[in-house]
């Protein structure tokens, strides 16, 4: 067999390679089947001393040495799957079968509930060791424990967490479920609320917030959505001591500093983590950080996507891998967060306090945390068909019904009336106050207030470049706006018709959809005419007052 290399020379090296590939369909056990054949690693020091003619310094019909091992004749394939060269198989189509779900060591299934943990075994020789293991739990039945690479019950698949993650249920906890013990949620809440008070000095709607969260991380994969925890305040106000606190009582809880795009999604699918993220201040920069924004955009909902990468297997295939980024956060920051990532948040504001309260020690609450994840594991299905029964649409209403129904979940569960009724009238203050800071609707009220008092160039149409300069003279203060940028504020608060009239533009402004328009902003009509968010023009101004400072300094 001849091969002719690069520009035309024959080389042996092709041969050889050509050879080789060609003999590996030899008669089984012999030493064109085996995987080590003039390779690293093969006994017969033929193959490395001839390097080139390995073919013929050893044939590959020799019979194999004690180290044969069987070559599978599959490479690099790229997308091409590794089923298609699979024989002695037949599949029979059947589209009434029970497709199995995907099972992984972590997360609530409808009727099934997965927990790791990491329990000791012993081997023939009687030693000692831990092992990956997973707490199933099926509707209706008692917990059992399967080993994680064994063939149990249900099968098991994805990345385990790791040894070192020692917020896991520990083996005292799986003891405590295994022998039955009984746990009263509202006790497991006492405790909690003891906590806090020990470590932190906080109001009490505050406090009873903080509890509902953290308590509701060890359901998030019960609910639709899960909200972010934003915690801010000025410096030394306690902002890292309610991080650490959150450390010691979380589900699955792992500390974060520099928050990185693959530290992210990759800690919240292996390990489903709860992620504590301290001293967050470069997120406040709205223009900074924008894949990680996307992530924590993401992060709220378990519908809110996920990240793919593509990796290769241990035989060079290419897999594609896909990281699920629902699960819960904490970030703590003077400033807080911004933008559209506050709107999936809701905000704790600390304060400074005389006191120097003690830190919280995680591993002195591993019993506790123990007593939270036998919780889950007796009371994920009863939770779950509460949330589907649960309306609060009485209390919050919109994107704020969805962030905050698992807090009141939580307190059916965990909490008295008093706790309720303390968080609906927190929930409805937070909503009314984020709809006229976070939002910042100033522009459009100052839009349609303009509008009203335009005189329409035919009925209903009004001319756009009018709207323009009424604006501009009614913010004086602020940079100029564009007749383009008037028109996208309309159509967002959708007025859309357009025409042209001798060369101008007008648009279609009838009264009953500037009403509309005011109620998708929440504004009444009636404040159009005096909008009291409003800049006051330059020359209808008060005069200012001469500060107090000056009027103390000259009488004395």
């Amino acid at each position: 067999m001849t091969e002719v290399g690069p520009r035309g020379i024959w080389n042996p090296l092709c041969t050889v390679r050509s050879l080789t590939y060609l003999t590996r369909t030899a008669q089984p056990n012999t030493c064109g089947r085996c995987a080590l054949y003039a390779r690293v690693g093969c006994p017969r020091s033929e193959y490395r001393e001839a390097k080139l003619n390995r073919a013929a310094a050893w044939p590959p019909d020799h019979e194999a040495c004690s180290l044969f091992e069987p070559w599978s004749g599959v490479g690099r394939r790229g997308r091409e799957s590794s089923e298609k060269g699979q024989t002695g198989v037949s599949y029979t189509l059947d589209l009434e079968a029970d497709v199995p779900p995907v099972i992984k060591p972590s997360g609530f299934y409808g009727d099934a509930l997965t927990e790791p943990a990491w329990l000791p075994y012993r081997d023939d020789k009687g030693k000692a060791a831990l092992r990956p293991s997973v707490i199933v739990v099926r509707k209706g039945q008692d917990a059992a424990v399967q080993e994680f690479y064994a063939n149990g019950a249900i099968p098991v698949t994805g990345v385990f967490p790791a040894q070192t993650m020692t917020s896991l249920i520990s083996v005292k906890g799986v003891k405590r479920l295994l022998d039955g013990e009984a746990v009263d949620p509202r006790a497991v809440d006492r405790e909690i609320d003891e906590a806090h008070r020990r470590h932190l000095d906080m109001p009490e709607a505050e406090r009873i917030l903080n509890k509902r969260w953290a308590e509701g991380t060890y359901f998030y994969d019960c609910f639709d959505a899960y909200p972010l925890e934003s915690i801010l305040g000025v410096s030394e106000s306690g902002k890292s001591r309610l991080c650490l606190l959150n450390l010691a009582l979380c589900y699955h809880a792992v500390p974060m500093i520099l928050m990185t795009e693959a530290g992210i999604f990759r800690s919240k699918e292996e390990d489903r983590s709860t992620l504590i993220v301290d001293e967050a201040e470069y997120l406040k920069n709205v223009n900074l950080h924008e894949t990680i924004r996307l992530l924590l955009n993401a992060s709220y909902s378990k519908y809110g996507g996920f990240v793919t990468r593509y990796d290769e297997d241990e035989k060079g295939r290419r897999v594609k891998r896909v990281f699920d980024l629902y699960s819960p956060m904490c970030i703590a920051g003077i400033g807080g967060l911004e933008g559209i990532t506050l709107s999936r948040a809701f905000r704790l504001v600390m304060r400074r306090t005389d006191k120097d309260f003690p830190k919280a020690n995680p591993d002195s609450y591993r019993m506790l945390r123990d007593s939270l994840y036998i919780t889950r594991l007796k009371h994920a299905f009863e939770v779950r068909e509460l949330y589907e029964k649960l309306d609060i649409s009485h209390i919050v209403t919109a994107r704020f019904e969805e962030l905050f129904k698992p807090l009141f979940v939580m307190t059916e569960v965990f909490g008295v009336e008093d706790e309720w009724n303390i968080l609906s009238d927190w929930c409805r203050e937070y909503q009314e106050n984020f709809r006229v800071e976070a939002l910042n609707v100033a522009e459009e009220e100052t839009v349609l207030a303009c509008c009203s008092r335009l005189e329409p160039v035919q009925p209903d149409w009004y001319q756009l470049r009018d709207l323009a300069d009424a604006v501009n003279a009614e913010s004086a203060s602020r940079a100029r706006a564009s007749s383009k940028h008037v028109s996208g504020i309309l159509y967002r608060l959708g007025l859309t018709k357009r025409k042209k009239l001798h060369g101008v533009t007008i648009f279609y402004a009838p009264v009953n959809l500037v009403e509309e328009a005011c109620k998708r902003i929440g504004l009444s009509p009636p404040d159009l005419l005096t909008p009291p968010s409003l800049p006051i023009p330059p020359d209808q101004r008060p005069e200012k007052a001469e500060p107090w400072l000056f009027k103390r300094e000259e009488s004395s």
